[in-house]
């Protein structure tokens, strides 16, 4: 059956915009629907949005999504290139957005470094301008056409008139350009640092000039000396009235040294001059440049390095690092609010980071109230880089529990990684989580980056190992110790599991692959292929080598060659209602891959059935894990990504994948009374018979167990089937 994402919700806006959504969904049956409905508590309070995914290095426009009239947000991540939109449910003065990432598929599928969206053509519909081969791209928004795409590329890339010569703008994928119209006559020009990233040129659009109306992207370098100041190439520092002839790229100079800037064009003081602020690279403030010249043109005359400090509030930007400032109304005032985050895509600012200062002056004389730093982000699960979960019963009360590694936190002069633990304080059938633990087994103290876990019973003691992977590529195995205060308890049993070494950033799952009753890793890596380590040992002192039982195992590979030669393979094995096993593995390219004809098979190819399950595009560095979270019978969908968030996906009734259960595994001991020798389910193995008193009396791997010479009495037999244990009661006589 097809699944429509609950296109219900939205049909009555389906012209155009919407019924693009709808072909593409309907191409794409997927057992799962996105959903919101299991509550989660952090700080002891319930998120609204806890599943939308996280955010970290926020570019955020203004976009009518679901035409009721209202400015809806499109937040853009550059950690991944992840598209999230947020309807606007809310009235004057409010701030009340709804996740949306159905409208994720109107975008085109190859954005990247920044996008910018803004009416070119004034026909009352944003376009988008994207980064493209050190320039800009162009969409325009044919959404009325109801055919296709909404964005139809009509400029792949920009190109202005240098005098000489004609070439694209150059805009750099670490810069953020400021477009706006800068000369006041009705078309969009555009700003951008230079190529050696110290003056900035500005391109004029002459769609008025040569056409009289304002839908033709047609520059002129205006001129390469804008505001005439300079940056220095090693600080943040602005020199006004320069020439830009390069008097300052001498000793102690180095203008290749400035890699990156960001761009805001507004009117800061009601003058009727277009001002500039402007981030930086290495540096974690904004910079104001005030235009003081004459009508008509641009003459910096003023600095405000403390940028928005002085306009009505007092507390500046601080934020880490490379900030980047927008300008749009968020709370339905019709004023324009000032907006910051990263411009980064790595190690900066991950969580908190969206600053937020609303405006309660006007929008030609802005006076800025600082509000907070996590903006959209403090309504959902946010881990900062990074998000790796895995569902596991770790306190064994019959739900499943979630635990989520992440890549890093950052904070200044300190990036670590450490483990969330989300227990399930819900019913069987009405799950909950709440957070009781930012760091589950201590191992932020370690300095461990991007720390990948999976849980199993490594020694036989009927409680969950923790197992995990790091970007060093080692191994670590943590043993269960109890639970304190809530929190299971974890001490370090051995680095390096058999002095395991795989291609960095490791990504292991514990899984009983061979079916023989010992729990095996299977690990994932930086170079998107899978290694399996076979369990050699016993139940309770399992062994594993240190080069992989099979390399490459079942010939998967979920490199992206035209994204990177790297993609950080997550594995996810799991049993459907037929015993069958099937794997999840996610990647780079923020694709989950789809396997199965595994049994039987692990020397040979296993069938790949989708390279892009469902189609999900849920940023970089995704992380699947699964299990029956509401006792419907269907498997649930939890996926991490590397903006430090989490989706859900509940398992559709109509399409979704039946979840494997061993409730009818019993160990069915018999003769029972027994005399001599038990028989038990050839499906069970590491058989224990334990006295009354709660002590072990004998083991046995295989059937016959001897029990002539014990007591008479009742005993309990306890053993494995893969991954779970059962027990039952015997008498002796």
């Amino acid at each position: 059956m097809v699944n429509t994402l609950k296109l219900k919700r939205i049909a009555p806006f389906l012209t155009g915009l919407q019924l693009c959504i709808q072909t593409v969904w309907e191409q794409n049956p997927f057992p799962y629907e996105r959903s919101q409905n299991i509550p989660v508590k952090v700080n002891n309070s319930w998120l609204p949005w806890p599943w939308a995914g996280g955010l970290n290095y926020v570019q955020i426009h203004r976009m009518d999504l679901n035409n009721d009239g209202r400015k809806d947000l499109i937040t853009f991540d550059r950690s991944g290139n992840r598209i999230l939109p947020f309807l606007n449910l809310g009235g004057p003065g409010q701030l009340i957005y709804q996740p949306a990432p159905e409208y994720r598929e109107v975008f085109p599928d190859s954005l990247h470094a920044w996008i910018f969206l803004e009416d070119y053509n004034g026909d009352g519909k944003e376009d988008l301008f994207s980064y493209h081969l050190g320039g800009a791209s162009v969409y325009k928004n044919v959404a009325s056409s109801q055919q296709g795409s909404p964005f139809q590329l009509v400029k792949k890339l920009l190109l202005s008139d240098y005098g000489l010569f004609t070439t694209n703008i150059y805009i750099s994928g670490s810069d953020y350009p400021a477009i706006a119209d800068l000369d006041k006559d009705g078309d969009l020009d555009i700003i951008t640092f230079n190529v050696l990233g110290a003056c900035l040129e500005m391109h004029r659009n002459l769609s008025k000039e040569l056409y009289g109306h304002c839908d033709s992207l047609v520059f002129k370098l205006h001129t390469d000396n804008w505001g005439h100041v300079v940056e220095d190439p090693n600080t943040n520092v602005f020199y006004l009235n320069d020439s830009c002839d390069g008097q300052f790229y001498t000793t102690p100079y180095d203008p290749a040294r400035h890699a990156g800037g960001s761009l805001l064009s507004l009117d800061v003081n009601g003058d009727g001059r277009k001002d500039l602020v402007v981030g930086d690279l290495s540096f974690l403030t904004l910079t104001l440049l005030v235009n003081t010249g004459p009508p008509g043109t641009a003459v910096i005359g003023n600095v405000n390095t403390t940028f928005p400090a002085g306009l009505g509030t007092n507390v500046p930007v601080q934020l880490e690092v490379f900030p980047a400032a927008f300008y749009i109304d968020v709370n339905n005032d019709d004023r324009r609010d000032l907006l910051v985050s990263p411009n980064f895509s790595v190690q900066a600012q991950n969580a908190r980071s969206l600053w937020l200062y609303l405006n309660n002056g006007s929008d030609s004389l802005p006076q800025f109230s600082f509000q907070f730093t996590d903006f959209l982000q403090r309504d959902m699960v946010d881990m900062g880089e990074g998000a790796y979960p895995v569902l596991h019963d770790l306190d064994n009360d019959g739900l499943l529990d979630l635990v989520v590694g992440n890549g890093n936190l950052f904070q200044p002069g300190n990036v670590r990684s450490t483990l969330y633990y989300f227990k399930n304080t819900g019913t069987p059938t009405h799950p909950q989580f709440e957070l009781l633990s930012h760091d589950l087994a201590g191992l932020s103290v370690h300095n461990y980056l991007n720390i990948t876990p999976t849980f199993g019973d490594l020694d036989g003691d009927n409680d969950p190992d923790l197992l995990f992977g790091e970007s060093s590529g080692r191994l670590h195995w943590y043993e269960y110790v109890g639970v304190q205060s809530g929190i299971p308890q974890f001490q370090l049993k051995q680095n390096g599991v058999g002095f395991i070494q795989e291609p960095q950033f490791s990504a292991p799952q514990l899984f009983d692959l061979d079916a023989d009753g010992l729990l095996d890793i299977v690990c994932g890596h930086r170079l998107g292929t899978l290694n399996y380590y076979r369990n050699i040992g016993t139940t309770q002192n399992p062994v594993f080598t240190s080069t992989p039982t099979i390399t490459n195992l079942g010939g998967v590979n979920v490199i992206d060659s035209s994204l990177s030669f790297n993609s950080y393979s997550v594995p996810w094995f799991f049993r459907d209602e037929n015993d069958s096993l099937r794997l999840y593995v996610g990647s780079h390219n923020g694709r989950i891959y789809h396997y199965t004809n595994i049994s039987g098979n692990l020397h040979g190819s296993f069938t790949l059935l989708t390279k892009k399950l469902g189609g999900l595009r849920e940023g970089a560095r995704t992380a699947a894990t699964t299990g029956d979270l509401n006792g419907d019978g269907y498997l649930d969908l939890i996926v991490g990504n590397y903006s430090g968030g989490l989706t859900l996906f509940l398992g559709n009734p109509n399409a979704g994948t039946k979840a494997h259960h061993e409730k009818h595994f019993f160990v069915k001991p018999h003769p029972n009374p027994a005399l001599d020798n038990i028989y038990w389910d050839e499906r069970i193995h590491d058989i224990e018979l334990i006295d009354l008193s709660g002590r072990t009396v004998r083991r046995a791997g295989k059937s016959p167990l001897w029990m002539g010479d014990l007591a008479p009495g009742m005993y309990v037999i306890r053993g494995r089937s893969r991954n779970h244990y059962h027990q039952e009661l015997i008498c002796k006589r």
